[in-house]
This record gives structure tokens, C-alpha cells and sequence, in this order.
């Protein structure tokens, strides 16, 4: 984050103030890296040689229900 800011902005002890932000910030405390899940395995898909010989379904699951 200082490196991005550093670019277009500058105040005195910019560091410190960065990191002081960062570490009280729970959006920033959950991107980083050690609080996320790993990805998981990727698996091959047989290529057919006739079309519709078969068909793949990728189902998404547990995500949050919108208002409407």
C-alpha cells in the first residue's frame, strides 16, 4: 500500500501512518495472504473428439442471497 501511495501522495512519517492504518483495518487484515484458503486441486478434463460426447457442469455453491 505505501508503494502505490508513495507515488501520488506524501505527508511526514507516511510509513508509519500506513502501517499503523493497516494494522486496525479489518478489510486489510483479511486479504492478506496467511489469513487465506489455498486454492484447490486443479483437475484435467478429458478432451472428446465428438461434440456433446460429454458435457461438463461447474456448480458454485455457499454464496450469500442478494435482496432481492
Amino acid at each position: 500500500m505505501y508503494r502505490d501511495l508513495r507515488e501520488v501522495f506524501w505527508w511526514s512519517s507516511m510509513k508509519k501512518g500506513i502501517a499503523e492504518f493497516v494494522a486496525k483495518c479489518p478489510n486489510c487484515q483479511q486479504v492478506k495472504v496467511e489469513h487465506q484458503r489455498p486454492g484447490g486441486l486443479a483437475q484435467n478434463i478429458e478432451i472428446s473428439e465428438w461434440k456433446w460426447e460429454m458435457i461438463n457442469i461447474d456448480f458454485i455453491t455457499g454464496l450469500p442471497r442478494s435482496r432481492k
